[in-house]
Formats: structure tokens, C-alpha cells, sequence
């Protein structure tokens, strides 16, 4: 075992053998397949220059360049990798386009044409030349160059060596340049012995050890073409500079703080693709030029020298961006010491571990070749310019190039924009040229966690103005029952309550409550019925708080939160159970029944005490997750603010009815409580033991004409299921507080003609609901519906982790902002300062939803999923709601949740579940997600039940569903091949990736594959089954022998015939050498 750099001998005699290609070159192969993500293209660049050039002496120096160095003969055999220096050729000629005799737009639209052509050159790497020229003469004296070669030939400084050269000699044709004695098979071949090193295995043992924890590439907003249409795969490029003033400025302040320019330009990439990516850990891809120092003459070399390296990237938000950079400076530092471990080897094994097939493994990449020297920009000495470059790499979808020239930064980005979002690179690319002005201009800018790579006004959302007066509910409410006391405020059963009566109550029981003036908080323990909404309004009219208690809950915990809330008094009623009527008893020191005497004999009369916006009006319970309760403090200003803008936005009015199927505890109530009451409509109640039955409802609505309706989803679902009747009255439904699915409408407006779907979202904690969206029509591109706009007054925030805020378009946690931010939470000081931070730039209190959200192009919010719904898979980021929208999507499924099985670490997941309404089975379902979904996004069982479990508040219990799910097997006993085409594949697996046996949904990665075994794997199965039509995505798009064989089937222009081949293959692999000769003779 060798300890240091192999020797390396140059070796003229066998100058013209094969040699092996280079794991790069071997990259750029594989890439040219057009059954990976963003393949279909060579390694290819192209240059044009433009200016006074001799065409005769300009070839005649490109001729002596093609004799003086191999790379300019070299060809490549892909079936045996390897590549060899053809010994003579013949003399070039460039092609050339006389353009002197047209006119300018006929002139501009052909040159337009041939730079289309030239910059996506695909060559036969078989075939000599690797590279291409052409010369296009626009006029008698100004010519353009067309350079194009694949990189299968040479990289980038190598070019920019071959460039000098041709500098040279063009200023002077007859110089000698030194001859140079080493090749690049002389390289190459020595480089294949540092294998076997002690430097190469300790950089091995690095790189593996960080194999498991590594991070994916940073995933970014996709586009139409993301994965999708490879072989057009077709690149643009956007380019900018910073003047020779501010780069110098930049790099002096770098090089003070000990980064390196290249280092300080990675961490400036690297807070934009934060921004736009929304992740703190990511990995870059991160080409090298350097050369092993083998050789005297190596630097003198043209050749494919390249080499990748992937650098991890720890983006903490609480840091400085000096502190994020140095950190990155500090990575490049140590992944350099190990640096004799191929990047595109340790890709492989990130793929392996992640069991991947066609994606891209590191599709983003930044070249750096900052500390080479570029020269000047104006090669020939000048006669020519460089008006345009562009490269293209297999497997990438954007490659930042950054060097200097003339004391200047240049920099390209070279994208294949249809994988991205609209716009997005666009933004992108701004934002990255913006910020490094800053940094250039703004010393202290360094120094701060938040350097403004997105500005506030992208990531916020305001709902527009109301002016709401100084009125608040109780206050409404009083003067919409004084002006109109005989119109029906409540319907329950055969009691009608009109407003004037229930304003009665509401004073009776207040003046038997009597409360003093400290504003306590009074807990209501009412059943369903009109004397819920009285109480409520007692309480509010007496200056105190309510607190709504469920009645069904165990006597224990309405003791816990009656303590936790510290309520002074209560409101109960006759028929309260006895266990709860002792709780409560024990806990407060006023306790009044509303249908007991001394309500009864109260007067109606009443000075009712008025509140401030800043005084509480209810407290909520709502679930934590830690079990413990949360007491959500709610104010007047966003209570009367939420009412107002929802009667006036809906036109709600005495014309209206609505029916209170929400229960008081639920924030849901409040329409039926403080929107329809103070707009003067009547509310109907269901009867307090069928207030859970939907046909009940159905038959209230069309007996009561009802108009309004505003529930959770899921009872929305249910009334348009058990629905006998029509129900042309009901004109507006709102529904929010859960997903809510694309087809609700549709299944609603079957008994609901003229309904409109108004979809309201918003936490317990920023009051009733504070942003809302009008579904009147679906787009079937919906996974859900879009959360809309904010309500009046209020502000939607889309921020990092950091309060930093996220662009347009990407994934960021939704904090809420305005009147309807709660209180905090009673009697938690910690809980509230985590969950109501200050905004850091505005000062603005805000609360934090834990819901994550992207802002559209229209400007809506859409609702992405919950900050506890997104799950890791094999290093995937798995947002649990995408594989719920691909379940809904199917016919055969009415609804489907999907939860994770956490893996032994409690932290990452090793499958998902789901839990799926609907007639169908595990087969069809997962077979019909295939077409959707990538594999790890698949579930591995699928639980088939006839409803979902609901909590008490009817929300989809996904606690209930995720135990359920832990529990249920992740893996179905393994099933050996049946068939004979089942049985030759996993053959030709288990021989090629020598593994003991192979059964058909054992995944081709997990088994140790990757992407050049499956291209052995491909040509085998081809050999075997005598068809040249195999491809290598039909591997890659498959991954199990039992999906493979599935395809291969499918694409078979002969039905039977595989299997048939695959028969006679296991026939004869059955035979002994004795039985194989004997049929041989006897053949003979």
C-alpha cells in the first residue's frame, strides 16, 4: 500500500493504447441517457467571439493546437468505458456561414438559428472530433466563432488553456511553444493506482462516515418540466458582474475575516438558495479543477481533470452571515484534507442509501474559479470579443460559474428553467446580484442574521382596511336586539326566541351573576340549546370572559381547567351531571344555573358594563401537544373585527338563518354566537341529542330555509352525504379549521345548488378566523383549497425559522399579525413567548401558526401542511398532505389520511401508512400512486376503513390514526418471483449485484445498485432476453422485479414473447455442462 501520490511516468510509446475514462467522464455517460432527470444532453460548452479575424490563419493555428495536444484527437468507447487518442486525422476545416448578403433581421434571425443549434450540440463521443467550430461572416470585416466541445474531452481550465495558446500562435504562427512529454493517459492511468493509497482509503473512511446524516440538495419550487420531458432538456444563460470598486471591497473584507473569495461566494449562493429552498441543511455540488501534483508538466496538460466534490452546507438562522461563512470556509478546509475520494463515488452511495432511481442526485452546482488566472476577456489580443458562452451538464438544473478577469467578478448561471417555478430563477438571480452589492457596500450587513436576501414585502399579506368603529360584540348585539325585539334571533325545537327575549335573559341571568367590576372569567357549562348563546351574552355584557366547557368531558379534567383558568364563576344548569356539578362547585365561588330561580326571578332590566378591545372576551382549551390544555386568551378589537368583516364581506343579514352545528368550544361557534346575531339573523339549533346527526340537520335546514352554514369539513361532508332532500336555500357555506378537499363542493352543491363554498382558516389563537377564500369554482389542479386572503385589518407572514422572511412561492411557517392575535395562553408565560414572538425588523406581535404555507402568483396563500405533518424518508422531505392529495385524486378513494411509522431513532420515518376510505385494495392503490408519486412517497400498507375517527371537535384524529398506523405492518412477507420473465430479472440482479437471492419487491438500490450497475444490468437483460429495446429507464422507472417485469410487458410489440425467451433462458440455465454438450452434438 502506497502512502503518498503514485508516480507517474509518462509513457510516449503506449500514447496511443486505450486507458480507462475518469469517473467524471464516466458521469458525463451515464448523463447522455435520457432516462435520468435532466439527461439527454452532452457536457457540453460553446463559446462565440465576435471581431476581425483571418479565417485561414485562424485555422491553420487550430490545426497545430489538434496536432500538439491529445485531448483534440480523443474518442471514447462508452460500451467498455474506456478512451484512447486517435493517431493521425485529417485537416480541419471549420464550417463556414457566408451572412454578407443578408439583410439585418435576416442576418440576426440566422445567427439566432445557429446559436440555438450549436449551444446544444450532442456528438457521438465515438466519433472524432469531440468538439466543433464553425465561423459565421457577417460582413467584410467582422466574423463570429462558434466554439462548441463536450467535456468528455476537456474541462473548463484546460480550455482556458487552450484559449492562451491560441492566443499565441495567432499572433504568431511561426513560434515554438515547449514541447510537453506527459499525456493525459499518463495521468490518468497514475490516478488509477491512488486507489489502492492510504491517502484515498482514509479519505474513504471520511466520506462514509458522514454517509448517513449527509443532506440531500436543496429542493426548490418545481416547474412544469421538473423530472419530466429529459431529452429536451435545454439550458439558458443569465450573466452579471461586479465592477472592479466592489469586488475588491468584497474580497479585502473576506480575506480580513480568513475566508477565501471562493468561500465567501459559496456562502453568499448559499443564503439565496436557503431563502428560496426554505432549508437550514442542504448540500451543494462543487467541481474542482485542481490537479494532482504528479508531474512537472501537469498544469501543461489539456485534458477532463475535473473533479466534484459535494459541500455540505449548515445554514443556522440564528447566525451571523459571518458565522454562516465561516463555518462553510471551515467545511471546504477539512473536506479538502480528504479530498481523494471521488464526490461522484460518494453521490452513488447517497443514492444507494436512499434507495433513488432517475433523480438527480446533486443537480445544483457552483464552479468556482476564482485564484486561476482567467487573463483577459479578450482573446486574440483583442481581436475578438466573447459575446456569448453557455454550458450544459447532464443531471443539472442549475450551475453557477463564477471567475474573475480585468479585476472584475463574472458570473453565469446556467439553468434548465422549465424544472423551476415561473419566474423563479429570474428572482433568484436578482436577489444573488443584489446581495452581493450589499455586501460590497455595507460592512455592518455582515454581521447580521437577517441580511435581506427577500424583503418583508414579498413575504407578507394584508387583508385590507375597515374602520370597525368603537362598538364591540356585546355592544352590537344590545342594539341590534333594542331595534328589532320581536324578529327570531333563536330556533331550538318548538321554542322560538326572538331577539327581545333573549336580550331579557341575557339580563336575567347577568343580574343574577352579578359580577363586580374586575372582569373575571366565568366558565359556561350549557348543553346544547338557546341558553347557551344567553349565557354567553350575560357574561360579555357584565365586562367578563367566557370560558365554554364541554359537558361530556370526565369530571377530573373540567376540574384541571377550571383551576387552570382561575374562573371566579360559573353557569350551569338544572340538569348538569352530578360529578360535574361537584367540580365545578369545588372550584368557583359563584355558580348560577341559567333555567334556575334565581335567573327566573332576576329582572330584566340591566346597566351593562362596558368593555375595552383589550379586555378579554373568552377563554379557549384548546388540545397542546403535550397533552396539557392551552387557555387561548381572545380580546374584543379581534373579535368585533373578525364579525364585523365577515357580515359585511358575506352581506349577512336579517334575511339569514343559520344552524349552530358547531359546539360552543369550538371557535367555529362563533358565527352561529357573534356573526349572525349581531348582523340580526336567526339561528336554528339542533335538538341537543341529535346534534350530532346529519340527516337531523339536513331536515333542519330545508324545514328553517336555512342560508348559512360554517362547520368544520368533515360535517360539511356529512350533511352532503345524508342529504335526502334538496337544499336550495343554503347560499353560503363556510367551512375551515381542517383540510379541505378539492371536491367538497362538487359533492355538496348535489343537494346544495346555489351554495357558495367560502373556505376560512386561522388558528384558535388569532380569534374565530382570519383569512378566507371564495370557492366557486375547482381547479383540478387543486391539492386543496387555497387558504385565499386575510380578513380585514390582519396580515399573513410567510418566515424561515429564523423570522426571516421566504419568497414568493416557497414553503415558509404562516405567523399571523393584526387585532386578532390572542392574548397569549392563561397562566403559561413560556408557551406564550414561544408561540407570540416579536417580529424582529417590525416589532409587530406575532403568533406563530405551526401551519406552513407558499404565497401563489395571484397572491393567495396556499395551505402546504402542518409544521408536525412533514416527515423525512431516505432523505427525502415528505410532505404527508402531497401523498393525501395524490390519494384524494383517485377515483376509486373517497379520503385518505396517511401517517408516518417512526423509525428506532424516534426521529426519521422508515414508512408511511394510509388510512383510506373507499372500494378498492392495497394492489390498485399503490400501483395507481406509482403514476403519481415518486417510490418513497408510497405508502407501504394501506388500511382499508369505512370512516375516519373524528375528535371531539369533529377534525380527523391523527393521533388516533398514527398509533393505529404504528402498529400495522410496514413490510408484506417477501415473495419470491413467480413468473418466468419474474425469474430471469431477479436472476440477472442477483448474479450482477451479488446478493443471495432477490425477491420481487426487494428495491434494486437497497440490494447495493446504482446508476452504472443498472446500465450492466440493462445490457444484460437485454442479452438475455434477446431485446434491444430494453432501456435503462424502464430500470430506473421501476426499481422492484415485479414493477420491472410489469413494464416490460407492457412495452413488448409482441404480447407473449418475453416470457416466452424468459422460459427457454431458465431451461437452459437449468442444464448441466454434461446436458448442454449432449444437446450441442445432437444438434450437430
Amino acid at each position: 500500500m502506497t502512502t503518498g501520490f503514485p508516480d507517474v511516468r509518462p509513457a510516449p510509446e503506449d500514447r496511443y493504447e486505450p486507458f480507462p475514462i475518469t469517473d467524471t467522464q464516466l458521469a458525463y455517460v451515464l448523463g447522455r441517457e435520457d432516462s435520468y432527470e435532466y439527461g439527454g444532453v452532452a457536457a457540453h460548452g460553446y463559446y462565440e467571439y465576435e471581431g476581425a479575424i483571418d479565417s485561414a490563419r485562424f485555422t491553420a493555428v487550430w490545426n497545430r493546437l489538434i496536432e500538439r495536444h491529445d485531448a483534440l484527437r480523443l474518442v471514447v468507447d462508452v460500451d467498455l468505458r474506456q478512451q484512447r487518442i486517435v493517431p493521425t486525422v485529417p485537416t480541419f476545416e471549420p464550417t463556414e456561414h457566408d451572412l454578407r448578403g443578408l439583410s439585418v433581421g435576416e442576418r440576426d434571425a440566422k445567427l439566432a438559428e445557429l446559436r440555438t443549434t450549436y449551444s446544444h450540440v450532442v456528438i457521438d463521443p465515438g466519433t472524432w472530433p469531440l468538439w466543433h467550430v464553425a465561423i459565421s461572416r457577417i460582413d467584410d470585416q467582422v466574423s463570429r466563432i462558434h466554439i462548441g466541445f463536450d467535456g468528455l474531452c476537456f474541462d473548463y481550465l484546460s480550455w482556458r488553456l487552450l484559449l492562451a495558446e491560441l492566443t499565441a500562435l495567432y499572433a504568431d504562427p511561426a513560434a515554438e511553444l515547449p514541447a510537453i512529454e506527459l499525456s493525459f493517459r499518463d495521468y490518468v492511468l497514475a490516478t488509477e493506482e491512488l486507489g489502492s493509497s492510504e491517502l484515498y482509503l482514509r479519505s474513504e473512511r471520511y466520506w462514509t462516515k458522514r454517509l448517513a446524516s449527509f443532506p440531500s440538495a436543496p429542493v426548490l419550487p418545481a416547474g412544469s418540466g421538473n423530472g419530466e420531458g429529459r431529452a429536451n432538456t435545454r439550458f439558458t444563460r443569465r450573466e452579471a458582474g461586479l465592477e472592479p470598486r466592489r469586488w475588491q471591497e468584497l474580497t479585502t473584507r473576506a480575506r480580513s475575516l480568513g475566508l477565501t473569495p471562493s468561500a465567501f461566494m459559496m456562502a453568499a449562493f448559499g443564503e439565496v438558495l436557503a431563502a428560496w429552498s426554505g432549508e437550514t441543511r442542504f448540500a451543494l455540488n462543487i467541481p474542482g479543477m485542481n490537479r494532482l501534483p504528479l508531474h512537472p508538466e501537469v498544469e501543461k496538460v489539456i485534458g477532463e481533470f475535473a473533479s466534484v466534490s459535494v459541500l455540505e452546507i449548515d445554514h443556522d438562522p440564528a447566525a451571523t452571515f459571518i458565522e454562516r461563512a465561516e463555518r462553510i470556509q471551515d467545511t471546504l478546509w477539512d473536506d479538502l484534507e480528504y479530498s481523494h475520494y471521488s464526490g461522484l463515488r460518494f453521490m452513488r452511495e447517497l443514492t444507494r442509501r436512499d434507495g433513488n432511481s432517475n433523480r438527480a442526485r446533486m443537480p445544483i452546482v457552483l464552479t468556482s474559479t476564482l485564484g486561476w488566472s482567467d487573463g483577459e476577456r479578450t482573446p486574440l489580443d483583442g481581436r475578438v470579443t466573447e459575446i456569448f458562452s453557455l454550458s450544459q451538464t447532464p443531471q443539472v438544473s442549475l450551475d453557477v460559474q463564477i471567475h474573475e478577469a480585468d479585476g472584475e467578478l463574472y458570473y453565469n448561471w446556467d439553468t434548465v428553467d422549465s424544472a423551476f417555478a415561473p419566474g423563479l430563477i429570474d428572482d433568484m438571480f436578482t436577489a444573488f446580484r443584489e446581495l452581493l452589492e450589499r455586501l460590497a457596500d455595507s460592512a455592518e450587513l455582515w454581521d447580521q442574521t437577517d441580511i435581506g436576501v427577500v424583503p418583508l414585502s414579498e413575504a407578507r399579506l394584508d387583508g385590507r382596511h375597515l374602520d370597525r368603529g368603537t362598538d364591540l360584540v356585546p355592544d352590537l348585539f344590545v342594539a341590534r336586539a333594542t331595534s328589532r325585539p320581536n324578529h327570531p334571533a333563536l330556533i331550538d325545537g318548538p321554542t322560538t326566541i326572538t331577539y327581545g327575549q333573549l336580550l331579557d335573559q341575557v339580563n336575567r341571568i347577568g343580574n343574577a351573576l352579578a359580577l363586580q367590576d374586575d372582569r373575571p372569567i366565568v366558565a359556561v357549562l350549557v348543553g346544547k340549546g338557546w341558553q347557551q348563546f344567553a349565557a354567553v351574552y350575560a357574561v360579555l355584557t357584565s365586562g367578563g370572559a367566557y370560558l365554554p366547557i364541554d359537558v361530556s368531558l370526565p369530571a377530573d379534567r373540567v376540574r384541571s381547567i377550571l383551576e387552570r383558568s382561575g374562573a371566579a364563576a360559573a353557569l350551569t344548569e338544572s340538569t348538569l351531571r352530578p360529578d360535574l356539578r361537584d367540580a365545578v362547585a369545588q372550584s368557583v365561588s359563584v355558580l348560577v344555573d341559567v333555567d334556575g330561580p334565581a335567573v327566573a326571578d332576576a329582572a330584566t332590566e340591566r346597566t351593562h358594563l362596558a368593555s375595552a378591545a383589550s379586555d378579554l372576551a373568552y377563554v379557549l382549551f384548546t388540545s397542546g401537544s403535550t397533552g396539557v390544555p392551552k387557555g387561548v386568551m381572545v380580546e374584543h378589537g379581534g373579535l368585533v373585527n373578525c364579525v364585523l368583516d365577515t357580515v359585511e364581506t358575506f352581506d349577512v343579514s336579517t334575511a339569514d338563518a343559520s344552524i349552530a352545528v358547531s359546539a360552543l368550544h369550538h371557535d367555529m361557534s362563533g358565527f352561529d354566537v357573534f356573526v349572525a346575531l349581531t348582523a340580526g339573523s336567526t339561528v336554528v339549533i339542533p335538538d341537543a341529542d341529535r346534534h350530532r346527526d346529519p340527516e337531523h340537520w339536513s331536515d333542519l335546514v330545508a324545514d328553517h330555509r336555512v342560508t348559512l352554514w360554517c362547520s368544520v369539513p368533515a360535517m360539511l361532508d356529512m350533511l352532503g352525504s345524508a342529504a335526502t332532500t334538496q337544499l336550495p336555500s343554503l347560499r353560503l357555506a363556510l367551512t375551515g379549521g381542517d383540510w379541505v378537499p378539492p371536491q367538497l363542493l362538487g359533492k355538496l352543491r348535489e343537494r346544495a345548488a346555489n351554495v357558495g363554498l367560502i373556505s376560512i382558516g386561522g388558528p384558535t389563537e388569532t380569534t374565530l378566523w382570519n383569512i378566507w377564500r371564495r370557492v366557486d369554482v375547482v381547479d383540478p389542479a387543486w391539492r386543496s383549497v387555497p387558504y385565499g386572503v386575510p380578513i380585514a385589518n390582519t396580515s399573513y407572514l410567510l418566515l424561515d425559522s429564523g423570522l426571516r422572511p421566504v419568497p414568493a412561492g416557497v414553503v415558509g411557517e404562516m405567523y399571523c399579525a393584526g387585532p386578532g392575535v390572542a392574548r397569549g395562553y392563561l397562566g403559561d408565560p413560556e408557551r406564550t413567548a414561544a408561540s407570540f414572538p416579536l417580529h424582529p425588523a417590525t416589532g409587530e406581535r406575532l403568533f406563530r401558526t405551526g401551519d406552513y404555507g407558499r404565497r401563489m402568483a395571484g397572491g393567495e396563500i396556499e395551505f402546504v401542511g402542518r409544521r408536525d405533518r412533514q416527515v423525512k424518508i431516505g432523505g427525502h422531505r415528505v410532505e404527508l398532505g402531497d401523498v393525501e392529495s395524490a390519494l384524494a385524486s383517485l377515483p376509486a378513494v373517497e379520503t385518505a389520511v396517511v401517517t408516518p411509522v417512526v423509525a428506532g431513532d424516534g426521529h426519521s420515518c422508515r414508512a408511511l401508512v394510509a388510512h383510506v376510505v373507499g372500494d378498492s385494495d392495497a394492489g390498485t392503490i399503490g400501483g395507481a400512486l406509482l403514476e403519481l408519486l415518486p417510490l418513497h412517497m408510497v405508502p407501504a400498507t394501506f388500511r382499508f376503513v369505512d370512516a375516519l375517527p373524528l375528535t371531539a371537535n369533529n377534525k380527523v384524529d391523527y393521533r388516533a390514526l398514527t398509533a393505529i398506523g404504528a402498529g400495522a405492518p410496514v413490510s408484506v412477507t417477501r415473495r419470491e418471483p413467480s413468473t418466468a420473465l419474474e425469474k430471469v430479472v431477479a436472476a440477472v440482479w442477483q448474479e450482477i449485484l451479488n446478493v443471495p437471492d432477490v425477491a420481487v419487491d426487494d428495491n434494486f438500490y437497497a440490494l447495493g445498485g446504482d446508476s452504472v450497475i443498472a446500465i450492466t444490468v440493462t445490457k444484460e437483460l437485454r442479452e438475455v432476453l434477446v431485446d434491444p429495446g430494453i432501456d435503462l429507464r424502464m430500470l430506473l422507472d421501476s426499481l422492484t422485479v415485479e414493477r420491472l417485469a410489469k413494464n416490460l410487458l407492457a412495452a413488448e410489440p409482441m404480447p407473449g414473447r418475453l416470457n416466452e425467451v424468459a422460459g427457454i433462458y431458465l431451461e437452459i440455465l437449468a442444464l448441466s455442462d454434461a446436458e448442454i454438450a449432449t444437446e450441442l452434438r445432437e444438434q450437430h
